[in-house]
């Protein structure tokens, strides 16, 4: 595990809620959310040709899909994303993409959602990962976003879980339509399931696949009205998806301890200086 003294991170905005037992949360217009940052954190609007780009059976050639936030004298389109800066980051690279961000949809994973997620990452560095956290598993802000980050700045540097998976390869399930399912290694103490592009990940109709694939699995989550993690990496070619039980850690002091997008990966964000110097 990787501990991270973040004290900055202190001064994020709470969910301000004092009990929590469901990740559904309607949409507030009156409380914080993404279409009130400022103009000049919006980096850019991200609206890529998802038919080009994951048709089946088209050929693949990553395609032209950001322009600035500002052109032709408005905000992000609603088909495409906003790519907002994480005034509280905890790397370089710290970012949040928003799909539709206009349009007040809550932290709820929505089949779109997860196409745009997917297309950022393939179209992304491979070391870039994206993390969706649920009402309960970790969000603070109820609106619609995935957050981008790194592993640090070192490019030689793995989130832990990546290394123990790379020394503990499992056996995957035959690939289904494209995309083959495994689990994190059992030594992990959180169970996540592992969904894999199998073959070139140049092949923008498995990645299309692997929309579809994770965003059934995290349907049934939501039927349950289960909290869960969603992490992207690899280039847009692999999504593990974290089941987790409805907490509610910094429902209103952002400096506690708690499990996001970050912590299931083996990098814990600690805000207080006092759990730094005592955590072993």
């Amino acid at each position: 595990m990787v501990v991270q003294s973040a004290p900055h991170r202190a001064s994020k905005r709470p969910l301000n809620r004092t009990a929590l037992n469901t990740t559904f949360i309607p949409f507030a217009p009156d409380r914080f959310h993404f279409g009130k940052v400022r103009r000049e954190e919006v980096l850019l609007c991200f609206n890529p040709p998802l038919d080009a780009l994951c048709g089946l059976g088209d050929a693949c050639q990553k395609p032209h899909a950001v322009e600035p936030p500002d052109a032709g004298g408005r905000a992000c389109a609603d088909s495409g994303a906003a790519v907002i800066i994480n005034v509280n980051p905890v790397c370089r690279g710290h970012a949040l993409l928003v799909p539709s961000a206009t349009a007040g949809h809550p932290q709820v994973l929505t089949a779109k959602g997860v196409r745009l997620g997917v297309a950022f990452s393939f179209l992304s560095s491979p070391r870039m990962w994206l993390s969706f956290n649920s009402i309960g598993a970790g969000a603070s802000v109820n609106h619609l976003h995935w957050q981008t980050f790194f592993p640090g700045d070192d490019p030689e540097v793995a989130f832990p879980l990546t290394a123990l998976m790379q020394d503990n390869a499992a056996a995957a399930a035959a690939p289904r339509e494209g995309v083959s399912l495994g689990t994190t290694p059992p030594e992990w103490p959180l169970a996540g399931w592992v969904f894999d592009v199998a073959g070139a990940s140049e092949d923008a109709a498995a990645v299309e696949q692997l929309s579809l694939h994770v965003f059934a699995f995290v349907r049934r989550l939501q039927d349950l009205d289960m909290a869960h993690n969603v992490l992207l990496a690899a280039g847009g070619t692999r999504a593990i998806v974290f089941p987790r039980r409805v907490l509610n850690q910094q429902g209103t002091d952002v400096s506690l301890l708690q499990v996001a997008g970050h912590e299931v990966l083996g990098w814990w964000i600690v805000p207080r200086a006092l759990d730094f110097e005592t955590l072993n």
